[in-house]
């Protein structure tokens, strides 16, 4: 699990690189308001406290494809498509499609769920 947040936090870096950073350097706001989610404000789901896991949805891959281009990232939750930026039927935002799973804001937080 840590392994899998480290390799987060490749895609979510604190500052770029000024020595030639080739990940990524912006990202897309989250539209609830809160700022985007740097590797720091990321926890994986497993890792939150019992009260908060036991609200938040239960969310399996049917599909999961990760793409560098993010606009050919897509996930199908209960056979339903959803591209970063949505939110899905249960209430979680899909704010990012990563290599090993999905960075969801739910309920104040921005959560890791591994594929």
């Amino acid at each position: 699990a840590k392994a899998a947040l480290e390799k987060m936090g490749e895609r979510y870096p604190e500052k770029p690189n000024p020595q030639g950073y080739s990940g990524v350097t912006e990202q897309k706001p989250v539209s609830t308001g809160k700022s985007p989610a740097t590797a720091s404000e990321i926890k994986l789901l497993s890792e939150m406290p019992q009260s908060y896991r036991s609200q938040f949805p239960k969310i399996s891959f049917d599909v999961h494809a990760y793409n560098a281009d993010a606009d050919k990232r897509f996930v199908l939750i209960d056979l339903k498509k959803y591209k970063e930026g949505q939110s899905l039927a249960a209430g979680p935002q899909l704010v990012e499609i990563t290599p090993v799973g999905a960075v969801f804001y739910y309920a104040g937080e921005n959560v890791a769920v591994l594929r």
